[in-house]
């Protein structure tokens, strides 16, 4: 009997020790797979990006927001990273937005926003708004003027806004596209001074405009100082008045219409974003790619050399920022009843 037992207890013992080992083991298995699995998630992530990343600007060649993009091209691709710079202009942006939108969300394809997105949608020119992407991070900002050719009659804005209340109509003033700021800032302009002249919008951009004043097609234009830069600092073309808060340092001689008793601001902001749905690992790659262009002297001496400002919002902050901008502009458009009706 006693042998009996014996032998009992070393089976029970025997078959603990199998058990504790198998468990032991199946843990273990376990561990390894989690560590395998976190391991190549970060290869995944580090991998990126593995091929060109393309650039969508919704806009014609030339412009401010086409020589931004060739400028971080540039300067990204000094780190080994190819950033292919695609122009997509025609229907106020709206053309390259679609195009980014319907992109397949991995990160290989992304594109400028400009206020011209919100501001179509807002219009009635386009369904799609902020919504419908990904906010990965602004780039720069600038204050609008309003500039006549040098040989221009018109030596200051009161005397442009005095012309068009003696002759109704037949003042021409040109702006980027239907969907730009700009035309928000002519909007506003009206509404302050009760003048009426004829808005010439562009389907391309700044630089139509810019062809449009320098051939004599339009007696003005409120535009983005960077699509006029050259320009403006050959003396082409004069600023009568910055549509910002204060002077721009560029021109410190022309004054804001504030400052000559009209209370409108404007402003151009751009930011780049993604598809929606783009992988969060993703985002904050093509963030950190663009973050360190951002800050680098050249980006810095770009800016003044093009008469921008800094744009320092990323991530969810710049998300929010894209959500006022809509809240504002469908309020502006509700104002001055510019939501076309659909057909």
């Amino acid at each position: 009997m006693k042998l009996y037992e014996k032998a009992r207890y070393i089976a029970i013992l025997v078959a603990t020790m199998l058990v504790l080992a198998l468990v032991g083991g199946c843990g273990k298995g376990q561990t390894n797979t989690s560590s395998s699995t976190t391991s190549e998630t970060k290869v995944s992530k580090e991998k990126f990006p593995k091929q060109p990343i393309n650039l969508i600007v919704p806009f014609a060649a030339g412009g401010g927001t086409d020589q931004t993009a060739r400028k971080l091209a540039e300067l990204i691709q000094r780190d080994g990273v190819t950033v292919a710079v695609v122009n997509k202009p025609g229907g106020g942006g709206n053309i390259g937005f679609t195009e980014v939108a319907k992109a397949k969300p991995d990160g290989y394809t992304i594109g400028f926003a400009t206020a011209n997105l919100a501001i179509n949608n807002a219009m009635g020119l386009s369904e799609l708004s902020y919504k419908d992407f990904e906010a990965v991070i602004g780039v720069n900002t600038e204050s609008g003027f309003i500039s006549v050719r040098k040989d221009s009659k018109y030596k200051t804005i009161q005397d442009l806004i005095n012309d068009a209340k003696a002759n109704p109509g037949k003042l021409k003033i040109g702006v980027g596209a239907a969907g730009s700021p700009w035309l928000m800032g002519l909007y506003k302009l009206k509404d302050k001074t009760n003048i009426k002249f004829d808005i010439v919008t562009a389907s391309t951009g700044g630089a139509e405009v810019a062809s449009q004043l320098l051939g004599g097609h339009i007696d003005a234009a409120c535009h983005a100082p960077s699509d006029f830069a050259g320009l403006l600092k050959s003396g082409d073309f004069r600023p009568l008045a910055v549509l910002g808060e204060k002077r721009s340092p560029h021109f410190p001689e022309v004054p804001t219409l504030k400052e000559a008793g009209y209370d409108v601001t404007q402003y151009g902001p751009r930011g780049i974003i993604a598809p929606k749905g783009t992988p969060q690992d993703v985002l904050d790659k093509i963030r950190e790619i663009f973050k360190k262009a951002l800050d680098s002297p050249e980006y810095r001496e770009f800016l003044k050399a093009q008469l921008l400002e800094q744009f320092d919002l990323s991530g969810s902050e710049y998300a929010k920022f894209l959500k006022e901008e809509q809240d504002t502009y469908t309020e502006l458009a509700n104002k001055f009843s510019l939501k076309q009706q659909k057909k």
